[in-house]
């Protein structure tokens, strides 16, 4: 934001604040778990790669897959922002995109319990305790389901005023997509575990198909501002 206010009309240093700042978050993130697991990973410094082998197919497959969702999935989280923007304008563009982000600010909560639970299924997938597995995430989705539809209930009648008052009259066209697009982040609340389980299981293949279904609703939700049906549905079958 300081970037921005202070190099208004060149947006490269803020390119560059953003490339920096993404480094320095991941170095020190990475320094912290190396410190907090020093005396855990000492004994294993050492080890010879020759021990995993046997697993270099499995290992090879997981972590190219699974980059390259996470690739596809950046390429996609913007897509339909871009496909609006060429079907309608900036205008459309802005009252778009406040529902969105606003919408998907509720996985904010959830975030920290996909990357918490991961380990621990990992660990139940190993051992090949699938009934343990599916209990835990039966109990997880039960706990979740009440209080996440209560509040979807009280956010449509509330939809145009939630708007209004955070964003003011300009955007209250946004109502109605960021009711749609709530319903896709409360499902992603509901089952937050879908993704730790995929990678647990070692098939990132099925993330990506994941990535895919889970993009098509946005354009859904831009079609009304676009008013271009038949693009937006030949879109969504390919």
């Amino acid at each position: 934001a300081l970037c921005i206010y202070f190099f208004k009309n060149d947006l490269s240093y803020f390119f560059t604040t953003v490339i920096i700042t993404r480094l320095i978050n991941t170095l020190i993130c990475n320094t912290a778990v190396i410190l907090e697991l020093k005396k855990e990973l000492g004994p294993y410094v050492s080890t010879k790669v020759e021990l995993i082998k046997d697993q270099y197919k499995e290992i090879t497959r997981f972590v190219v897959g699974n980059s390259f969702s996470n690739t596809l999935k950046t390429f996609m989280n913007q897509g339909d922002v871009l496909l609006l923007s060429m079907w309608s304008g900036p205008a459309a563009v802005g009252v778009y995109t406040v529902a969105k982000k606003l919408a998907y600010s509720v996985l904010t909560l959830t975030d920290p319990l996909v990357t918490s639970i991961f380990p621990q299924l990992s660990v139940l997938v190993s051992k090949k305790q699938f009934d343990e597995v599916r209990t835990m995430l039966v109990k997880l989705t039960r706990l979740t389901l009440l209080p996440v539809i209560a509040f979807l209930i009280l956010a449509y009648f509330f939809r145009d005023i939630i708007i209004t008052r955070i964003y003011g009259k300009a955007f209250a066209s946004a109502a109605d997509p960021f009711f749609i697009h709530l319903i896709g982040a409360i499902q992603g609340s509901i089952f937050f575990w879908c993704l730790p389980l995929i990678q647990s299981l070692g098939l990132p293949g099925s993330s990506i198909s994941c990535s895919y279904v889970n993009r098509s609703d946005h354009l859904l939700v831009a079609h009304p501002f676009s008013g271009c049906f038949r693009s937006c549905h030949w879109i969504i079958i390919c």
